[in-house]
């Protein structure tokens, strides 16, 4: 049976449905039932269909409404995309669990023509009011489906708002909390990089090139934008700002743990939290290991963060049985455990050779 719209909004609106659609081949009983082939084809059909009758339409008006503010841009030089975690492969069945929105128009560079982000104070309403006639909202259909959120006090636009928060839908820029300087790769004045001010740049695979990512030339070689986090993945750089990501991943977490009014809502939202946590481990390891791989003196983590991090990547127990272990392991709460590992996020800029 095809999906539909609703079909679509109804799981993104569940960050475990989401999580589950992501991994799919490792859900007990049916991943097993699964070949990769049939697991990635209804991954696949998910997201052509959120992104022919959602997704696309919504960044059009977006597109629409920007050319109208730049008149003088050419056709092409104005687009709306979604923005995935630095690393992310690049497929078409690779779920993503929330939809962070950017608007870019081009430039010139000081090497040719380059993307810059719009700021989102530009075009966030008029994104959210396409998403949400898009998507099949209705004041009647968002207070059945979310019966918690007072709509009736809201005016439209902060009800379509909360209507795309509620389906992990966000419209962004590089100075939004929920963006960390080193995820991305825009341009800022802030943050000086030799000829190419505030911007990393790296090499472009030959993949991305026939993928046809944005290059320029420099010295003779296709680079393209980069993130700090990337170029520390790949140990040709390092961080630019880690105080800044420690706070981006905390917020993240914390959005999520404290939220809920009802035992579901509380389950599902500390699951998600829990997911969270266990992704903001996994960037303070990568800076970690990338950092002692340069040749930084970084010590190892503790054993007892080490086998925390264990216990929040075992899906098996629930968020409760999670957070009473790590108490066992000495952190009070998850929390205490989120500010210990950021802070070693944070302290990476203290690290020598």
């Amino acid at each position: 049976e095809p999906l539909t719209v609703e079909d679509i909004m109804e799981m993104k609106s569940d960050p475990a449905s989401m999580r589950t659609l992501k991994n799919l081949r490792e859900v007990d009983a049916l991943g097993s039932q699964l070949t990769q082939q049939e697991a990635e084809g209804i991954q696949r059909e998910f997201n052509n269909v959120m992104d022919e009758y959602i997704h696309q339409p919504s960044y059009r008006t977006v597109e629409d409404h920007l050319h109208n503010r730049y008149p003088g841009v050419d056709p092409e030089g104005i687009r709306v995309r979604t923005v995935r975690t630095p690393g992310t492969e690049p497929t078409d069945f690779n779920i993503n669990t929330d939809n962070d929105v950017i608007a870019e128009r081009l430039v010139r560079g000081p090497n040719g023509a380059e993307w810059v982000e719009i700021p989102k104070t530009e075009w966030e309403d008029t994104y959210y009011k396409a998403l949400a006639e898009n998507s099949g909202f209705s004041v009647d259909e968002a207070g059945r489906r979310f019966p918690q959120t007072d709509w009736a006090n809201m005016d439209e636009a902060a009800q379509v708002r909360q209507w795309a928060k509620h389906h992990e839908e966000a419209a962004m820029d590089q100075f939004d909390l929920s963006a960390g300087r080193d995820f991305s790769d825009q341009r800022t004045w802030r943050i000086p990089d030799g000829d190419l001010p505030g911007r990393p740049m790296i090499e472009a695979t030959p993949e991305e090139i026939a993928r046809g990512v944005d290059t320029v030339m420099i010295d003779g070689k296709p680079m393209r934008p980069s993130t700090g986090y990337e170029l520390v993945q790949r140990q040709q750089g390092n961080l630019l700002d880690s105080e800044q990501l420690s706070l981006m991943e905390s917020h993240k977490v914390d959005e999520y743990w404290n939220a809920g009014s009802t035992p579901a809502e509380v389950m599902r939202n500390q699951t998600e939290a829990m997911e969270q946590l266990r992704k903001t481990a996994s960037v303070a390891q990568t800076v970690e290991s990338s950092y002692r791989n340069m040749g930084y003196r970084v010590e190892q983590m503790p054993e007892n963060m080490q086998e925390a991090i264990k216990v929040i990547n075992n899906n098996s127990l629930s968020p409760a049985a999670r957070a009473a272990r790590l108490q066992e392991l000495g952190y009070e709460t998850p929390g205490d455990f989120l500010n210990k590992v950021t802070s070693r996020i944070g302290a990476i800029r203290t690290a020598q050779r």
